[in-house]
């Protein structure tokens, strides 16, 4: 009995400073990585968040870029730092995909990074030049079926996206061609370089109400609600499906009760009419998850993604 309540006095105390940096969190600066450089859709609504987040919680949060390798160079950043919940992670789905197509990173995603919150999803885009002749999915699919095409993917994400489209709708004159980022791939979209390409609606949507682009599907599950007169992959008889999303994460020592105190900030500047209006007119749906909800999602894409890239994808040589 002694022993018992020795124990449990014991465990007592170590439980407080945790209690205690919780209850205070955040007393000094928090960094936002952001693993990508200054100026692309998610580097800025970060920028927003941490503004947001600054306010709310009276202590500064500063965005620090950190690009290179994928976002492999930020996300190593973060596994270095301590598990105190003063640097954050704002991450990218594409990480789902390095342990098919970079086998030798010495860290796992799914076992070193915890999950605090889905801040905002993107579907891609199925997007033609706007002097393009083809309307709609079938009439695509109609000429790259008899005639040579190229589909331009940005991230290994749409290149695997690209590859299952063109297995499922059985265009087998079509080529995934690879692009060094969205700004390339769109110009040579603007310059019928290439026939179609993939970018993300946050990419894609100012040129497409100005005409420039023409989104002809979207690969999310359901209807865009930045897009709700165009149809899905899926719903047109391609199941094809894969969103971009972006999400803040920490290091899996973390305590649970750091987690709480962030996603608790978060969830309170979520209905933030300035930060929703900025993710809607970015080309994305604002979700603010859970950890458990992230968790689940990351969970069941992982697995599709797993699938996908053993059946599409080769490892980097």
């Amino acid at each position: 009995m002694k022993l018992k309540l020795f124990l449990a006095a014991c465990m007592f105390f170590i439980s407080l400073p945790f209690a205690a940096s919780a209850n205070s969190y955040p007393d000094r600066a928090v960094t936002l990585i952001v693993p990508y450089p200054p100026g692309g859709g998610t580097d800025n609504v970060a920028r927003l968040l941490a503004m947001k987040l600054s306010d709310h919680w009276s202590q500064p949060v500063i965005v620090e870029n950190i690009p290179g390798a994928d976002g492999v160079i930020g996300t190593q950043k973060l596994l270095r730092s301590a598990p105190d919940g003063y640097t954050i992670l704002m991450q990218l789905n594409q990480m789902l995909l390095w342990k098919a197509i970079m086998p030798e990173l010495k860290f796992d995603v799914e076992k070193d990074l915890a999950l605090v919150s889905m801040i905002a999803r993107s579907p891609t885009t199925v997007t033609v030049s706007g002097q393009s002749p083809y309307k709609s999915i079938s009439d695509l699919v109609a000429h790259c079926s008899k005639s040579d095409c190229g589909i331009g993917a940005a991230t290994r994400l749409t290149e695997l996206i690209s590859k299952n489209l063109i297995h499922t709708a059985n265009l087998t004159r079509t080529v995934n061609v690879n692009y060094k980022g969205t700004a390339p791939m769109t110009n040579d979209l603007l310059g019928n370089h290439i026939t179609v390409g993939l970018p993300s609606a946050s990419s894609a949507l100012a040129k497409h109400h100005a005409g420039t682009l023409r989104i002809l599907a979207v690969t999310s599950k359901q209807r865009f609600n930045g897009l709700p007169d165009v149809p899905t992959l899926t719903e047109l008889g391609y199941p094809v499906t894969g969103d971009a999303w972006y999400g803040l994460m920490v290091p899996k020592a973390t305590p649970p009760a750091v987690i709480n105190a962030i996603m608790d900030g978060v969830k309170t500047v979520s209905t933030d009419k300035q930060l929703l209006t900025a993710i809607e007119h970015g080309g994305a749906e604002a979700i603010f998850s859970t950890p458990q909800e992230f968790e689940a999602y990351v969970q069941e894409e992982s697995s599709e993604l797993d699938r996908l890239s053993a059946k599409f994808m080769a490892a980097k040589q």
